[in-house]
């Protein structure tokens, strides 16, 4: 009887053991692709957990996506949007320092989790908020058709409309919210909710006063820069030893310049891409400029990366899966080559010499103008200033001519008279 008790509390005492050890946690083990995916991590965490330290995978390999986290009174909010392909994938946390019965350990921690077949109807992002003043959010519509995503926060509530295969930024107000608390933004559409992390400091205490790490930039009503590529990815099958040429179209959502904007691509894949412009010198607000891609694999085999812009206060990325083989198959995804022409678009190519009063949009062949394309002002500065340079060289002329008359020479009876004292001057 005393060998089963004892056995029972060893086991026991297992149990509370292995219910205590840290781990990752998340509220479902699988999820549509596309879709915003959300994990947390607690516990006597000794060190940082940074962006740095975080990684996704897919069969051991490191994948590329669009994440965040941020440590809110010693949990770890991690959020990312998934790629947009099915199959097994894990997130792992590289050389966790922490404090565990009594010891202090550094390991991996990881999570599995799947990547189903079925398609998220929309992702938001970012997958957290920190902050005091309203903040603003960005919805994407997976769907080929337009959806209504809603939204409530407390006691706010609306809805918003979402192009289809299209991005819409909503303002969501924490004016409601009158003191410090930790609280969901509940997002929904059809069949997909998700429920965002929200810190909300309402009073003066700082950050650091409350413990808290921030991680994430805070968005105020300020006027800031935001740089978005108008696509988010590109899978394609393409055959070794073809070249292949792109163009996307970055644009500067925000309503302030960008300042210099950096184009890199990955290491592990830019011996095979090429791009057009390295670096931009600035993007005036509701601005877009073309980037070439030049894509030229020399071997088989599948290839991962990404294409980043970087500004001062903003970035974004393009998500790239390519599968190279000897001859090309049907593409996984087209997303270049799908676009529509100019003509279908509704609108028109505006000429060197005019301007789009509209929205511009970029077709199969380049910039398209949805509105009215405008010829640009004759009189430009340019023109002002030779109008002012030849006006100024006039005046300046005259003034050389009576200066020249003003000190023509003395005749000589002149100086004669001068010299005897006479005044030459007729009476």
């Amino acid at each position: 009887m005393i060998k089963k008790l004892g056995a029972s509390v060893i086991l026991v005492l297992l149990l509370i053991s292995f219910s205590q050890a840290l781990s990752i946690i998340t509220s479902k083990d699988s999820f549509s692709k596309g879709g915003t995916f959300f994990a947390t991590l607690k516990g006597n965490i000794l060190e940082p957990i940074t962006k740095e330290d975080i990684g996704f995978f897919k069969a051991h390999v490191l994948t590329p996506v669009d994440y965040g986290v941020a440590n809110i009174n010693n949990t770890y909010y991690i959020w990312a949007v998934l790629p947009y392909n099915e199959g097994n994938m894990s997130l792992r946390i590289k050389d966790v320092y922490f404090k565990e019965g009594n010891e202090i350990k550094t390991q991996d921690i990881e999570k599995s989790f799947v990547i189903t077949n079925n398609t998220a109807v929309f992702y938001a992002k970012p997958g957290l908020f920190i902050g005091s003043k309203n903040f603003i959010l960005t919805l994407h519509n997976n769907l080929d058709n337009d959806i209504t995503a809603s939204y409530s926060l407390e006691s706010v509530s609306g809805s918003t409309f979402v192009p289809a295969q299209d991005d819409k930024e909503i303002t969501i107000s924490t004016s409601q919210i009158s003191e410090t608390t930790i609280t969901k933004l509940v997002l929904s559409s059809g069949s997909e909710s998700y429920g965002l992390p929200m810190y909300i400091i309402k009073n003066a205490t700082s950050e650091k006063e409350n413990n808290t790490e921030i991680n994430i930039t805070e968005n105020e009503s300020v006027k800031i820069s935001r740089i978005s590529f108008d696509i988010k990815s590109i899978g394609e099958n393409l055959k070794k030893g073809e070249l292949y040429v792109y163009t996307i179209a970055l644009s500067n959502k925000g309503d302030n310049s960008t300042g210099e904007i950096n184009i890199t691509i990955s290491d592990d894949i830019k011996k095979y891409i090429s791009i057009s412009n390295k670096s931009i010198g600035d993007l005036n607000p509701k601005n877009n400029t073309l980037i070439k891609l030049n894509i030229l694999f020399d071997k088989i085999g599948n290839f991962t990366g990404t294409i980043n812009a970087t500004s001062e206060s903003s970035n974004d990325s393009i998500i790239l899966e390519f599968r190279i083989g000897e001859n090309a198959t049907n593409q996984t995804s087209i997303p270049i080559s799908s676009r529509k022409s100019c003509t279908e678009l509704g609108g028109k190519v505006c000429l060197s010499d005019e301007s789009c009063d509209g929205e511009n949009k970029v077709s199969s062949g380049g910039w398209c103008c949805v509105g009215t394309c405008k010829t640009s002002s004759t009189e430009t500065p340019s023109r002002n200033w030779t109008v002012v340079i030849v006006i100024v060289a006039l005046v300046a002329l005259v003034g050389v001519i009576v200066f020249l008359k003003m000190k023509k020479p003395s005749t000589a009876r002149d100086i004669i008279n001068k010299r005897s004292g006479i005044n030459s001057t007729p009476i």
